[in-house]
């Protein structure tokens, strides 16, 4: 497996867990869309901290400190609330998406669950640019922060950019179709053709949760890079960031099983 789904060219696709097992030529651009659940927040026996959809329930205290410096923080089982033995929360609560009306939205779509535990998660980027936009980019760079017990395996692409005769492009060391950094920074570039890729749905990205052969227990983390140069041409570039706010992470726990994609 190169970790990627591959360039697809004009095809529909049949897919189970969200990722390409058989294709057959057809008349239509488009890859089966695994389909969007509409995220809904919850405030509920909080007061403070995420609302699970990129939006607040309101501001949190200051965590106490840790007064032992040697304190290993335990959070085996337990989820983000719960105290970590050392004077603080085990780490920010579950988060669907990193916004709702962002340009650049990043969302969970799938999970896997094995004996009660999340083993893959399947995250869906949305390009949703607002009404007045008018440069759409032709070559894109994007940028993934990875915090957590979780590697990206497999990348696969939507009709949008199948429809502008994009590619994945590999890494030219390990030949997978993202770039892994050693600071837990993934790199994706879409390029080939000069055809601008056009609002939509993107990309999926298929991470796995797990540690030393187990379970996580601890969350996965993924946050969008705030960078430029994402987009090319400049003028997509620089109207990508007059409204989007990429400080937003998701977050998985891996046993936090609900009945939400």
């Amino acid at each position: 497996m190169d970790g990627s789904i591959g360039h697809l060219g004009r095809a529909a696709c049949v897919w189970s867990l969200m990722w390409l097992v058989a294709c057959q030529p057809v008349e239509t651009d488009s890859v089966a869309d695994p389909g969007e659940a509409e995220c809904a927040p919850s405030c509920v026996g909080k007061t403070c901290g995420s609302d699970g959809c990129g939006g607040s329930c309101g501001v949190c205290d200051e965590e106490p400190t840790v007064e032992d410096p040697g304190c290993v923080p335990d959070c085996a089982g337990k989820t983000c609330e719960d105290p970590n033995g050392c004077g603080a929360a085990c780490g920010p609560c579950a988060n669907l998406q990193n916004c709702a009306a962002c340009a650049l939205k990043l969302s969970v779509v799938g999970r896997e669950v094995a004996d009660g535990f999340v083993r893959r998660v399947t995250l869906a980027l949305d390009y949703q640019p607002s009404a007045d936009i008018t440069a759409h980019p032709g070559l894109v760079d994007l940028r993934f922060k990875v915090d957590g017990p979780g590697a990206l395996a497999r990348v696969g692409m939507g009709a949008p950019v199948l429809d502008a005769g994009k590619r994945l492009i590999p890494d030219p060391v390990t030949g997978r179709h993202f770039q892994e950094f050693e600071d837990g920074t993934y790199q994706i570039l879409l390029a080939h053709g000069a055809d601008r890729i056009e609002a939509g749905r993107w990309l999926y990205l298929e991470f796995e949760l797990g540690e030393a052969g187990g379970p996580a227990h601890t969350p996965l983390i993924v946050t969008l890079v705030s960078r430029e140069e994402t987009f090319a041409p400049v003028a997509a570039d620089t109207q990508l960031w007059t409204q989007t706010d990429l400080s937003t992470p998701v977050v998985v726990w891996a046993n936090e099983v609900t009945d939400a994609p």
